[in-house]
């Protein structure tokens, strides 16, 4: 069974509104993607290492993985070739993907 994830989906606009910083731009554009089922798309790529770092920060609380145009996910590896974790893609480097911990 898929899990919704609009509400986690508007809470993450939310917080990303109150901060009031001009990187974070078009957020009504902000939409779930298709192909990953707690990605979101964002509408514009964002410049600065350190907001794209607090952008993926914050969308991890909620369970999310906030991907820019032209970012991907993808996997890290163990020297055996066993997966060690998923990771955003960036112009920056990679991204730790920490798997969700529902509070409560």
């Amino acid at each position: 069974m898929k899990k919704n994830y609009n509400s986690q989906l508007s809470s993450f606009v939310k917080q990303i509104k109150e901060l009031n910083n001009p990187s974070f731009v078009n957020l009504e554009k902000w939409t779930l993607c298709q192909d990953l089922q707690n990605g979101v798309s964002i509408a514009s790529t964002i410049t600065d290492k350190s907001d794209r770092k607090l952008l993926h920060k914050i969308g991890q609380q909620y369970g999310l993985i906030p991907l820019c145009p032209n970012e991907t996910v993808g996997l890290e590896f163990l020297e055996d070739g066993q997966i060690k974790f998923a990771v955003v893609e960036t112009i920056f480097g990679r991204l730790k993907i920490n798997p969700h911990k529902p509070n409560g």
